[in-house]
């Protein structure tokens, strides 16, 4: 067609429509040269990509297996890590083992049958089995047979012996009176011996606090917090066994009950001083129970509060009521301060001479039916009935308060032998079960009669105790280190110089360490109260600790600070 066109053309003539079919002709030839190229630019560009993607994969792999082999590298090493941090493990588990077996059998010779101090199950085994032993002698009825013949003895023996003869019965009886006292005694032995696993236990917390592991720290405290409320539940067992038979403990010839642990004949300073007024004796000479309390043994002495009054107070109930009597304990180690929360400053440190006063009401007492005597045997264990003191109002009473002159009365203590008397004057605190903090009440004087008495007064009966400014030595007026050895130092501590009024001869507190290794041992000063530190090598956790409780505190928390007021606490914003 388009040759047949051309030729009508070149002849002059165009066929009819060619002009249309022309235009069309071209529009086909140049829509086909777009397709040509599209294909062609698609045909390259479809080559380029998959070149490309085949690139893309080849250098994805490559990262992936890189990336695979990497982590297959770090899986190697983090394993031979994991192996070698297990061995490091169990050789420190293997040396704190050896530590703490040779630790374990340092203290054979001490306690060789107490409970491990870690171990929470045999501390709570062994109080347990304590309490259900002591609750046992309270309220214990042996079960015996008696036997009943039928014919007497020599008519049995003529005839042949045959059960119908003989009559079984069963019978419950109490406890003989020498099995009561030898119960008082055991169980105050048994009382020493958890003093002395309390004082093992702090000992382990020393040792917790020196490796930093403050959780062990805490456990040993509640341990601690367990054995202390056993030992004052013990001791009201105690009271509970001498009150039910006062037929049996109470001496004709005095009125008074006291006991020391252990035994004066086998420590010169017992840890605990145990009394109580049993009123069995009529009062002579017009001195009775209602005008003093002296428990001589154990030198501790309830008065009125000066020569004018002949009588304690009337609110002791000791001249109105037969049946009130007075307890008085001196503990030679601190029950209370365990129980301070963590965290909280505390003013007051307790040191080991805690007095504990109470005012108590004796149960009736043992009938007398001619040469019969009548109690009742309980079959629950008996408790001990306290009264408050200062007694408290009753409400809708008519009756007005009591004043203090009416409450107070004078009290004597010895100071036991290893705590160091700095001064005159002691401090008397005050233990507050709602704050479980020690409030100062009272100052002690000492007396004309001994070197070591002291008298202060009271309207409380209630748990006291000789206390101390937590930050009497601080601040430190000087310290230095000497070398002495390769290993060994010597470190002087001055504490803080007090006015004469306060304070003693200020060269007689320097303080004097050797140390060595992870031991330490006390040389100044040179009291004889210290002369048990100054004998002995002890981690410096535990001297410091014992110097505390005899009279030189250098342990101090940063929430102390805020208690002191002479200490100007650390600010941050300031710093």
């Amino acid at each position: 067609k388009v040759t047949v066109s051309v030729l009508y053309w070149r002849k002059g003539r165009m066929p009819k429509g060619g002009k249309a079919a022309a235009e069309k002709a071209k529009l086909e030839a140049a829509l086909k040269a777009a397709s040509d190229d599209a294909r062609r630019l698609y045909t390259t560009h479809e080559k380029e990509r998959k070149h490309m993607e085949t690139a893309d994969r080849a250098a994805l792999d490559a990262e992936q297996f890189e990336r695979l082999r990497e982590r297959e590298r770090l899986r190697g090493e983090r394993d031979a890590y994991v192996e070698v941090e297990e061995d490091l493990k169990y050789l420190a588990t293997l040396a704190q083992t050896e530590a703490k077996k040779h630790s374990t059998w340092g203290a054979i010779d001490r306690n060789s049958w107490l409970p491990d101090v870690h171990d929470a199950g045999q501390i709570a085994a062994f109080l347990e089995g304590w309490a259900e032993e002591q609750e046992y002698a309270l309220g214990m009825m042996d079960r015996e047979t008696v036997v009943h013949l039928k014919v007497s003895a020599s008519q049995q023996g003529e005839r042949n012996a045959h059960i119908d003869n003989v009559v079984l019965q069963r019978l419950d009886t109490p406890p003989t009176a020498v099995y009561r006292k030898r119960r008082v005694e055991e169980d105050l032995g048994m009382a020493v011996k958890a003093v002395r696993l309390a004082e093992d236990i702090w000992r382990a917390a020393d040792e917790a606090a020196m490796a930093g592991d403050q959780s062990a720290v805490e456990t040993h405290r509640a341990h601690l917090r367990d054995v202390y409320a056993a030992t004052r539940a013990a001791l009201d067992r105690i009271t509970c066994l001498i009150v039910h038979n006062v037929d049996v403990f109470a001496d004709p010839e005095d009125d008074f009950l006291v006991r020391t642990a252990p035994p004066a004949n086998e420590s010169s300073n017992p840890l605990i001083k145990y009394g109580i007024c049993l009123r069995t004796t009529e009062k002579r000479g017009g001195m009775g129970v209602g005008s003093q309390l002296m428990y001589q043994n154990i030198a501790i002495f309830i008065e009125p509060k000066d020569s004018s009054s002949v009588r304690l107070p009337r609110a002791l109930g000791l001249t109105t009521n037969s049946l009130a009597t007075v307890r008085a304990m001196q503990l030679a180690f601190d029950p209370c301060s365990v129980q301070c929360k963590p965290g909280e400053g505390q003013r007051f440190i307790a040191l080991d001479c805690i007095l504990v006063l109470e005012s108590l009401t004796l149960p009736e007492r043992v009938k007398k039916t001619g040469d019969w005597g009548l109690r009742t045997e309980l079959t629950t264990p008996p408790t001990i009935q306290r009264n408050d003191y200062p007694p408290h109002s009753k409400k809708g009473s008519d009756k007005p308060d009591l004043q203090p002159d009416e409450l107070m009365m004078k009290v004597t203590f010895e100071l036991p032998k290893n705590v160091v008397i700095r001064q005159n004057n002691l401090k008397i605190g005050k233990w507050n079960r709602n704050t479980r903090q020690w409030e100062h009440t009272a100052v002690a004087t000492l007396t004309q009669e001994s070197l070591r008495r002291f008298t202060f007064l009271t309207t409380d009966l209630t748990t006291l105790a000789v206390i101390q400014d937590k930050g009497h030595e601080v601040p430190y007026e000087s310290w230095r280190i000497n070398p002495v050895a390769d290993d060994e130092v010597v470190v002087h501590l001055l504490g803080r110089l007090h006015d004469d009024q306060h304070n003693t001869d200020p060269a007689a507190r320097e303080i004097q360490i050797v140390v060595r290794d992870d031991q330490c041992k006390l040389v100044a000063p040179a009291d004889a109260e210290l002369a048990h530190l100054r004998g002995a090598w002890l981690p410096p956790p535990t001297l410091m600790r014992l110097l505390a409780r005899a009279g030189y505190n250098f342990l101090l928390d940063d929430a102390d600070g805020f208690t002191m007021p002479h200490v100007l606490t650390k600010s941050r914003a300031l710093e």
